[in-house]
């Protein structure tokens, strides 16, 4: 086993007092289309797009070759621990997911937030949970929640989702462009808005000196 390359195995008979030589030719892991998984704890089941392909390794990342190109969804389950899942793109080069597991708590379930464009703030029931998209948002009490994203020139996005204790909802919304919050047009020295300003303002207190005058 060494990282990089494909793990070598070789079963042999070994007879009382013989000496039999072992070469193990390593191949390396391909860096074209792979995701290397990792998880800890390690021992987690891995599927992609719902496939199992096997668990994550001790010490060593799991290697998934000749993914296609395009978006896939990774998914690691372990006893005890919520789902984790995370959606992955592929454009021809090597990706590694590093999964920290975390232990599930009773009546919880996960939701697996994506958008376009990526990299939105996700609230959770109005408060911001501290990830962007995509994310998996972990040990989310069972019910109806409102998830929201938030992404500079993008208007905000809202839905609703309900969560299933020890499962996962997947949540993928779409963002329009737009603001939010509309910035207020403040005058200028250099605009036409502020030189009629100041004019009225002018006219004004002549006027006000103009009645003084004629109370004297």
């Amino acid at each position: 086993k060494l990282n990089g390359y494909y793990n070598w195995k070789k079963s042999i008979t070994v007879q009382d007092g013989a000496q039999i030589p072992v070469y193990a030719e390593l191949q390396p892991i391909s860096s074209v289309n792979q995701i290397l998984v990792t998880s800890t704890p390690w021992g987690a089941k891995i599927y992609l797009d719902g496939v199992y392909l096997g668990e994550t390794l001790n010490g060593a990342a799991f290697p998934i070759q000749d993914v296609s190109n395009g978006q896939h969804t990774l998914k690691l389950t372990l006893a005890g621990y919520a789902d984790y899942v995370t959606p992955v793109t592929m454009n021809g080069a090597s990706i590694t997911v590093n999964a920290d597991m975390t232990q599930s708590s009773a009546n919880a379930g996960s939701i697996a937030v994506s958008s376009s464009p990526e990299g939105a703030m996700v609230y959770l029931d109005n408060a911001y949970t501290g990830y962007n998209t995509p994310c998996n948002l972990n040990n989310v009490a069972a019910g109806e929640h409102t998830v929201m994203l938030r992404l500079s020139g993008y208007q905000d996005t809202y839905s609703r989702v309900v969560v299933n204790s020890g499962q996962v909802s997947q949540l993928t919304l779409g963002m329009a462009p737009g603001s939010n919050t509309p910035s207020p047009t403040v005058p200028t020295t250099g605009s036409p808005g502020f030189g009629a300003l100041i004019a009225v303002l002018a006219l004004a207190g002549t006027m006000a000196v103009l009645a003084v005058c004629s109370r004297r």
